[in-house]
């Protein structure tokens, strides 16, 4: 995959991951605090290139607010969104209502003056209030496993 391709995927990636790790036994509405991380790869003429979301999720009477960090390659940026969050035992769901980024070094400051004419990795990705479905892969009351649409595993531990 070439960079301008994929940036919004893993993008979003964090933005799926963060949302759906708020989710306690099987409660159709999820609730508490918890920690995800994704891991991931995509590539920019043939180079490896790592990517991550790491971000706190806290689910409380069906909103859902998230702060973490969005990292591609050595560029890191600040998030914060704020959606509604539910559940089933099979999958996690809501939608994203609001969504911020801002760059952490220079690299990342970088990364949008190059790719996206200086406008912000929020700005340039986000198309507005979105939903979101991943699948339960397994879950208790302090983890959850969850699955992608794009098949990408998110770990997540309650607070």
């Amino acid at each position: 995959m070439r960079i301008c391709s994929w940036v919004y995927g893993p993008f979003m990636v964090g933005l799926l991951m963060t949302g759906l790790g708020c989710s306690g036994g099987t409660s159709t509405t999820p609730e508490g605090t918890w920690s995800c991380i994704a891991q991931w790869s995509g590539e920019e003429s043939g180079v490896p290139i790592a990517m991550s979301s790491v971000a706190q999720n806290s689910c409380v009477n069906g909103d859902l607010s998230s702060s973490g960090v969005i990292s591609i390659g050595d560029a890191q940026w600040a998030e914060e969104k704020k959606g509604t969050c539910h559940g089933s035992d099979d999958e996690l769901y809501g939608t994203w209502s609001s969504l911020e980024t801002i760059p952490k070094n220079q690299a990342a400051k970088a990364f949008e003056k190059e790719r996206f004419g200086g406008q912000s990795l929020a700005m340039a990705t986000w198309d507005g209030p979105s939903p979101y479905r991943v699948k339960v892969l397994s879950r208790t009351d302090t983890e959850l496993k969850l699955l992608n649409p794009d098949s990408r595993l998110i770990a997540c531990t309650k607070l």
